[in-house]
């Protein structure tokens, strides 16, 4: 017996999910209202997704070191710095910088939420190997 559908209905298929899934913006979670920490979590703009690569909770992850406590070690000035123009960007492991995607006031708003994490107390810390450890343990 043929098949009698439509030769192109799978095609149909298939565009119609990739409009749904190009067309489908995330959303906050209800109660997500701080400017900072909405971008952080990449709700202003996809590129500058900070949680992406240094997590949910700023302890990073296999692309991107911790965060927590970095404003008291560099201070605002260095990691405003940081956000804007990125570190060892043409390295496979830099980070990017972000200066064409946010503002001069969202990286403000973003330095302030990440603020709220203070540096984590090394002695309660299981030391996370991730690809930035290869520069420390270089000879």
């Amino acid at each position: 017996m043929k098949n009698t559908a439509h030769p192109h209905g799978l095609n149909s298929i298939a565009f119609l999910v990739l409009i749904l899934f190009f067309s489908c913006e995330a959303k906050p979670p209800p109660g997500m209202t701080d400017p900072g920490e909405l971008t952080y979590y990449g709700f202003v703009s996809k590129k500058a997704n900070c949680a992406r690569c240094h997590g949910r909770d700023g302890s990073g992850s296999y692309d991107g070191p911790d965060i927590r406590g970095s404003i008291e070690k560099f201070g605002r000035d260095r990691v405003r710095d940081f956000i804007l123009n990125g570190k060892d960007a043409d390295e496979d492991d830099g980070m990017p910088a972000l200066r064409d995607e946010l503002s001069d006031e969202q990286v403000e708003k973003v330095i302030t939420f990440i603020a709220r994490w203070p540096a984590p107390d090394s002695s309660k810390i299981r030391k996370r190997k991730n690809k930035h450890d290869r520069r420390r343990e270089s000879p």
